[in-house]
């Protein structure tokens, strides 16, 4: 895996990124902020009417405004596999989970389509992200 560049900067807040996730360059807390938002489907409001400027500081005085440039820079809720919330990675290779037979064969059509999506060695999406499909609640 290629080494991130001390110019990398987030794309949220302009934190130092640690890499592509939910397909933008961004910083761990903006990945961990984008990620609990979606899962727990907040809903934030803005004191200035959405208008604030994201940087460093602000990101942790507006949610609503951070949540909008997450998604406004291309960040998908599609990539963020709710299909097994509860199952942590690691454990997913050593532990059966049960599905359904539907639940089987929609996860076999959500992985053959994504692998494609990613360039193999940073999972960096490749040039034509897929910003206007809805690959995953397709599948769902």
């Amino acid at each position: 895996v290629a080494s991130r560049s001390q110019d990398e900067l987030c794309v949220v807040c302009g934190d130092k990124a640690s890499g592509y996730h939910y397909n933008a360059l961004t910083c761990e807390g903006c990945k961990g902020f984008f990620r609990r938002s979606v899962t727990k489907k907040a809903v934030y409001r803005c004191k200035s009417g959405g208008s604030c400027e994201m940087d460093m500081y602000m990101r942790r005085k507006c949610q609503d405004c951070r949540l909008r440039k997450c998604r406004a820079v291309g960040m998908l809720a599609e990539y963020i596999i709710l299909f097994f919330p509860q199952v942590p990675l690691w454990s997913s290779l050593t532990n059966s989970v049960d599905l359904t037979p539907p639940q089987t064969e929609k996860l076999l059509q959500f992985l053959r389509i994504v692998p494609g999506q990613y360039h193999p060695a940073s999972l960096r999406p490749n040039h034509t992200p897929l910003h206007t499909t809805n690959l995953w609640s397709s599948f769902v």
